[in-house]
């Protein structure tokens, strides 16, 4: 069975749209390397009035760590020139909980006009890109996981922890009310929301679709649970482990190719068998094999580590299997392969670049590869599987010496994403935390 399209809706005509909304503010938007929402608010007039390359910025922004510093920078002012953000009126929408204000994603540009190399939305292009000149479509269903706080510092709502209620708290259906209403608005298809195993902890699924805009998808859902929650005097996170007794948040993939021009799977089972395809077996062992190089990209903070250890996770396979982290299940039209590493505070766009490319580089070098039976005993898992680097430091310096990553995703991305998270990693090394005073501090 050939992919069905589920294309977003597109804006035929920018300026009769706003103005048929009455739309006084356009809200240009980028991704920067955290995963974080950047951009600026415009004029109406002013932004219909842009030129080709769209809007300046400094390029600071893209070497910023999360508290609006630059790793190495000092006190002394950098020239920082400036990059350009160049909307994609394809992903032109109004938003929800801003009255007459629409906002639209931005392709990141030199002066000259050519792609930023480091830009996230750029890097999945190019994965993309080199999918298609393999002759396959890359489509993604995600899952997104996130808690809901009373304030930063977790006081929890009611009513508390029961996973897959459906009576919610007042403050809880208000911010899931507006949150559909703001999917909606931006033409995004989120099948479900429901409660998770931990207290305040929520789910949302996506569609299954084009990998770009699975990621589109994610980052504007993710910026708008924040906002959302921050104007309602709530705290959202995606930190993928907030209470340390408590389920961690993830971002589980459900990845598929497709061939081009057909739009066929390939990832199905041999005819006349329950073994999978040639091209899901390698692009599963390309997964197997480069994940941990690549670690750095699925779980990119302090925190994600902590999921990691508390779920033991390790790089290994099942079929429908929720141990694993590596599932495979059995769709109407073929199978998808659950993607289940990384931590739900993962930029959308790395992270779908990184694992397409973990995939992708299995079937490009035809690794050996694992049988796939869907009847096997226990699911044919491999019980064991290579562990995954054990704190953000050790991911990053596997990171930067993946020749996979800086094939696929580019060196000017691996280089200057292994800046941030290096400096990010040695500064909580030099940090005393509440832990160490109160494991020693009086007694040392």
């Amino acid at each position: 069975m050939a992919a069905t399209e589920q294309a977003r809706p597109r804006v035929a005509d920018p300026e009769a749209f706003l103005r048929a909304h009455q739309v006084h503010t356009v809200r240009i938007q980028w991704c920067d390397l955290h995963g974080v929402e950047r951009g600026k608010r415009v004029q109406t007039a002013f932004f219909l009035e842009a030129g080709p390359h769209g809007f300046p910025f400094s390029t600071a922004s893209l070497a910023m760590d999360l508290r609006g510093q630059v790793p190495g920078a000092g006190d002394q002012p950098g020239a920082w020139p400036n990059l350009y953000a160049r909307p994609d009126l394809d992903t032109l929408h109004l938003v929800a909980y801003e009255p007459h204000t629409a906002a639209v994603l931005c392709d990141l540009v030199d002066p000259d006009g050519s792609p930023v190399p480091e830009s996230p939305r750029q890097v999945l292009r190019q994965v993309l890109a080199a999918a298609e000149a393999r002759g396959f479509n890359c489509w993604i269903g995600p899952e997104l996981e996130f808690y809901l706080f009373r304030d930063a510092q977790g006081t929890l709502l009611p009513p508390g922890r029961l996973a897959y209620r459906l009576g919610n708290g007042r403050e809880e259906q208000e911010l899931l009310d507006a949150l559909r209403a703001a999917s909606a608005a931006a033409g995004i298809v989120c099948e479900s929301i429901h409660a998770e195993d931990g207290p305040g902890q929520f789910e949302l699924i996506l569609r299954h679709g084009r990998a770009l805009e699975a990621a589109d998808a994610l980052f504007l859902l993710r910026s708008a649970v924040k906002e959302i929650a921050r104007r309602a005097g709530l705290v959202a996170t995606f930190l993928p482990k907030p209470l340390p007794n408590e389920s961690g948040s993830g971002l589980h993939l459900h990845q598929s190719l497709h061939h081009i021009p057909s739009g066929v799977p390939a990832f199905t089972c041999r005819p006349g068998t329950r073994r999978a395809t040639p091209t899901l077996e390698q692009y599963l062992a390309g997964q197997l094999a480069f994940t941990p190089e690549l670690a750095a990209l699925l779980l990119p903070t302090i925190n994600a580590y902590r999921r990691v250890a508390a779920r033991r996770l390790r790089v290994n396979w099942g079929v429908d299997d929720r141990s694993a982290a590596f599932r495979i299940l059995a769709r109407d039209d073929g199978l998808t392969l659950e993607h289940r590493v990384a931590g739900a505070d993962a930029n959308p766009y790395l992270l779908i670049a990184a694992a397409l490319a973990t995939g992708l580089e299995g079937i490009a070098r035809a690794l050996p590869t694992v049988a796939v039976h869907l009847d096997a005993p226990g699911g044919g898992r491999a019980t064991d599987g290579a562990p995954l680097p054990r704190s953000l430091l050790d991911a990053v310096e596997a990171l930067e010496h993946s020749e996979t990553a800086r094939r696929w995703l580019g060196s000017p991305l691996v280089e200057r994403f292994a800046a941030l998270k290096r400096d990010e990693a040695e500064r909580y090394a030099r940090t005393c935390t509440d832990w160490e005073r109160r494991e020693y501090l009086e007694y040392l």
